[in-house]
């Protein structure tokens, strides 16, 4: 498996130009290119090694993990729970609505 330059760049908090600047100076392990699009990437085993030499001490996650978590907090606030509340208040009442309907 290999790793874009983009996906790079959000596992370690730097843009893509400064990862480019980066490799043109000799400072990260230069990227392999896709034969037909010309794209960096990279393959785990460097990206490993470049979050090591920027000081990323977490290994990398997907964006949905952090999404996810992220919702996972914000449901656990107060504010969340009174979110969830009101779409399960409406989803009760499009239930309840849905059952009135089909009989009539």
């Amino acid at each position: 498996m290999y790793t874009s330059i983009r996906e790079l760049s959000h596992q370690v908090d730097r843009s893509v130009q400064t990862l480019r600047r980066l490799e043109r100076s000799g400072r990260i392990p230069r990227a392999s290119r896709e034969p037909l699009t010309r794209r960096r990437v990279w393959t785990q085993q460097d990206a490993a090694v470049i979050r090591a030499i920027l000081g990323v001490r977490r290994p990398a996650e997907p964006p949905l993990n952090s999404i996810l978590e992220e919702a996972e907090a914000f449901l656990q606030s107060a504010e969340g729970h009174a979110v969830l509340r009101r779409v399960q208040a409406i989803i009760a009442g499009a239930g309840a609505g849905a059952g009135a309907g089909a009989g009539a």
